[in-house]
């Protein structure tokens, strides 16, 4: 409930590839950040002589280093999870309340909805997400003609690209 309330529902059909990205980029940023920082702070461990130097420099590397940890921590558990989701074709709507919906009826009804969303597989999803591999890791729109209500196999894909030749 917390995760929603923070992005106050903002993810959706149209979004979520780029929401996946932002914390693609934030989880790289954070390990770059502690690969940066580690030789800096093994010295923090060094005996303290100069207790103004150990406030003014050596303090603010170790409190540094620990919040990029956590927060690299947290975000790539974060990330994990939308990439389980992605791979089995749900936003954190269905996963949150429907799927594990203690009403039997909710369930079904989420099991039969599900069906039309699911692309087969879990690479068949991430492409429908993310798009072509090679544009996995730029902004840019996978889906520009996809309205978000239906999927359509390759066979329709196929037969449409076929008319318009």
């Amino acid at each position: 409930m917390l995760v929603s309330s923070w992005i106050a529902n903002c993810v959706g059909f149209r979004n979520y590839k780029y929401f996946l990205l932002v914390l693609v980029y934030a989880v790289i940023s954070m390990i770059l950040l502690i690969i940066a920082l580690l030789p800096r702070f093994l010295n923090v461990f060094a005996p303290v002589l100069d207790t103004k130097y150990f406030l003014s420099h050596d303090l603010p590397i170790a409190v540094t280093f620990a919040c990029a940890t956590l927060l690299c921590l947290v975000l790539s558990s974060f990330l994990a999870f939308h990439l389980w989701l992605v791979g089995h074709a749900m936003s954190t709507i269905e996963y949150r309340e429907k799927k594990n919906h203690g009403d039997a009826e909710v369930k079904h009804r989420w099991a039969v909805a599900h069906i039309k969303y699911d692309q087969g597989g879990v690479y068949a999803n991430f492409k429908h997400v993310l798009g072509e591999p090679y544009q996995w890791l730029f902004p840019v729109d996978p889906r520009p003609s996809d309205d978000g209500t239906y999927t359509q196999s390759e066979a329709d894909l196929q037969h449409q690209s076929g008319k318009a030749l």
